[in-house]
C-alpha cells in the first residue's frame, strides 16, 4: 500500500477534523469480485496498526494482500484510490 504525499495531507486533514487516528481498509463482496473498503476510526485493542508515509492504518487480515497493490492518491483535491487488483 502507498500514499502519496499529496493524498497524506487529505488524509490527515479527515484524520483530524473527524477525531480518528487511522484509515482502516478492508475487502468487501461487491459484483464484481471483492473490492477495497475504505474508513476512518479509531484502533480496538486487538488491532494491529501499521504506518503508511506517516499515517496510521488498520488492514483487516483478509485485505492484507489485497492492500499490496494498492496507492492513494490525489487529483482536483478528491482521493483517488488505485487497485491493481480491481476486477472492474
Amino acid at each position: 500500500m502507498k500514499i502519496t504525499n499529496e493524498a497524506k495531507l487529505i488524509v490527515e486533514s479527515i484524520l483530524k477534523e473527524n477525531n480518528c487516528s487511522a484509515l482502516h481498509v478492508s475487502v468487501v463482496k461487491g459484483c464484481c469480485g471483492p473490492s477495497v473498503y475504505l474508513t476512518i476510526g479509531n484502533p480496538e485493542k486487538n488491532q494491529t496498526m501499521t504506518e503508511v508515509n506517516g499515517i496510521n492504518v488498520i488492514i483487516t487480515p483478509e485485505a492484507v494482500e489485497r492492500a499490496q497493490g494498492i496507492v492513494i492518491s490525489e487529483k482536483e483535491g478528491q482521493l483517488i484510490l488505485e487497485d491493481a487488483l480491481a476486477s472492474c
